[in-house]
């Protein structure tokens, strides 16, 4: 029995323990080309033209690229005054992502820029003499509609308005709701030098094919105020600027999500496949967002294939954002053979009603599974049920869902009886973070039996996780945690 019982240790060993906390996030290898930045973005850029006394100056519109170094795009741009601009242009991209862009205007304007590629977003910096500006372009559809901007938003906006000709900064912050049918509402708190103003407002906006719009609000003292915008991610994510004289503002609004739940194990690489299926149940068109977390709390980046409506797409990410039609499925497979285990967890979060699981496969002679549902229980005291009996063993893993600090969570060991075995111990997993361990070796009184481990996390926070049991011959199944009520 001692030597069959080696194929349960290695693989326990190998899934919780795989190496060190670096290979937890993975070193990902990009080569980029020309063809990197290809299709249709939606662009924001601002800062200071020097060469004019330090004017403030902003730019939003859009991009397309043909991925083959050339550009095409419009733009509204203003220090005060807004002009709209047509844009051709050019640009090369090194194998590093790194690359440049020249920009033409039918003004007769020529913009030279060092540029990044990160993952879908282009990272901009102006590079003539006599400016300071910089920014982002990220993706956008090459169709958009009314409906596309439809739900509740964050939004941030800053810059410069004029009053008597002298610039004074301003900040605006809040929540901006669009029903799907060109009407706003918003609640903010706007700052204009420094004094605080806080409102309720509504507008219109009006979202034209390309993905650019017009949005128009009535503010009960200063009156009707305009921006332009341009629709990213199938609305996610909106940038605007405003249009008005004597106005240098931009910014951007970011769909709100609420958290949907916490797949509590991921394993990837090595001979673990994870297999992540999430079931819309809202009845209309659901947003989704899945972000990857390494143990020690930091995003994970894993390679994904993401399969939504019959399509599969490869992407290297820590987080996928995806729209799932009503009972829609979406699925997300991460498998790196020949990488290095890396191993964590996921948090879902959605603009209505979802429910999933993840499955983890060792891939080997016999290929064993097990799964983690999507857990929406904010448990702060759950229990495990262990088995430690020969020709068995096993393994746990948990999550901190506290974000803003370490988790100290007591754990009462017990045997079936009921009988507490030694002294509680206490666990530290850092915020965000994710342990995983085998439970003879965390609790060596509990070898040779069978029972339980209560868990109560006393920092504020909660908890989610689960156990693995093993047997001698090396598969497994997953052990479900018992939130204590």
């Amino acid at each position: 029995m001692k030597a069959s019982f080696v194929p349960a240790l290695f693989l326990l060993s190998v899934i919780l323990f795989p190496g060190s906390s670096s290979s937890n996030a993975q070193p990902v290898t990009h080569t980029c080309t020309n063809a990197s930045i290809s299709g249709n973005y939606g662009f924001s850029v601002s800062g200071l033209v020097v060469s004019s006394g330090f004017l403030p100056f902003v730019a939003a519109g859009t991009l397309t690229s043909d991925g083959n170094g050339n550009l095409t795009g419009k733009d509204a741009a203003t220090e005060g005054q807004s002009v709209s601009r047509t844009l051709t242009g050019t640009y090369i991209v090194n194998a590093d992502c790194s690359g440049s862009v020249t920009l033409h205007d039918n003004l007769g304007n020529n913009s030279q820029f060092n540029v990044r590629i990160a993952g879908d977003a282009i990272q901009f910096m102006q590079t003539d003499g006599g400016t300071i500006i910089a920014g982002e372009a990220k993706r956008r559809r090459s169709v958009c509609v009314v409906q596309d901007i439809s739900g509740t938003y964050s939004f941030a906006l800053s810059g410069w308005y004029y009053s008597g000709g002298v610039p004074q900064a301003f900040t605006d912050a809040g929540k901006l709701t669009g029903d799907g049918g060109g009407n706003f509402s918003l609640v903010d708190a706007v700052s204009q030098a420094g004094t605080i103003t806080n409102r309720t407002i509504s507008g219109t906006y009006v979202v034209n094919a390309d993905c650019t719009g017009l949005a128009t609000f009535t503010d009960p003292t200063l009156g009707a105020l305009h921006a332009n915008f341009t629709v990213l991610n199938a609305g996610r994510e909106i940038q605007f600027i405003q249009t008005d004289p004597n106005t240098v503002i931009s910014g951007s609004a970011t769909r709100q999500f609420s958290p949907a739940g916490v797949l509590s194990h991921i394993a990837s690489g090595g001979f673990w496949k994870t297999t992540i299926t999430l079931v819309s149940l809202k009845p209309s068109p659901n947003e989704v967002r899945v972000s990857f977390r390494a143990e020690n709390g930091a995003p994970l980046t894993l390679p994904l294939s993401v399969t939504l409506q019959g399509a599969s797409t490869p992407v290297t990410a820590s987080s996928v954002d995806r729209t799932i039609p009503p009972g829609g499925t979406l699925v997300i497979e991460t498998e790196a053979p020949l990488s290095p285990l890396a191993v964590g967890w996921a948090q879902v979060f959605s603009s209505g009603p979802v429910e999933g699981s993840a499955i983890f496969r060792a891939r080997g002679a016999t290929d064993s599974e097990g799964t983690a549902p999507l857990d929406s229980n904010n448990a702060t005291n759950v229990i495990l049920p262990y088995d430690e009996t020969p020709g068995f063993t096993t393994g746990a893993a948990f999550v901190n869902l506290l974000n803003t600090g370490a988790a100290s969570i007591t754990a009462i060991v017990r045997d079936d009886s009921g009988t507490q075995l030694g002294t509680a111990s206490t666990l530290s997993i850092p915020a965000n973070g994710h342990t995983s361990f085998a439970v003879s070796t965390q609790f060596p009184a509990t070898v040779g039996k069978r029972g339980t481990i209560e868990l109560l996390d006393n920092s504020g926070g909660s908890i989610a996780g689960l156990g693995l049991r093993f047997n001698a011959f090396g598969s497994f199944t997953s052990v479900p945690l018992t939130v204590k009520q």
